[in-house]
């Protein structure tokens, strides 16, 4: 059980720097913005050394209503279009 939470663990203290997703709708509900994406990626980056990669995000539910989180590390933003400067 403790492997599968070493990736969250290798993003602590670290920034979001963006997020990416093909859609993106924002909701407001009470004091809280809530963020709807569709193909979901993030920019993670470690402050002390300016490294950074991307988490690509999805879920699913399974036939017993259990929730699903999908982590997949990746140098770039695909599949989602992206411009590298």
């Amino acid at each position: 059980m403790k492997n599968k939470w070493v990736n969250f663990k290798q993003v602590q203290g670290c920034i979001l720097g963006d997020i990416y997703a093909n859609q993106l709708h924002v909701s407001q509900e009470s004091k809280e913005m809530v963020l709807h994406p569709t193909d979901l990626v993030l920019k993670i980056i470690d402050p002390s050394t300016l490294n950074f990669w991307y988490w690509r995000i999805s879920w699913f539910e399974d036939e017993q209503s259990n929730d699903h989180l999908i982590i997949l590390e990746q140098d770039t933003p695909e599949p989602l279009k992206y411009r590298s400067e």
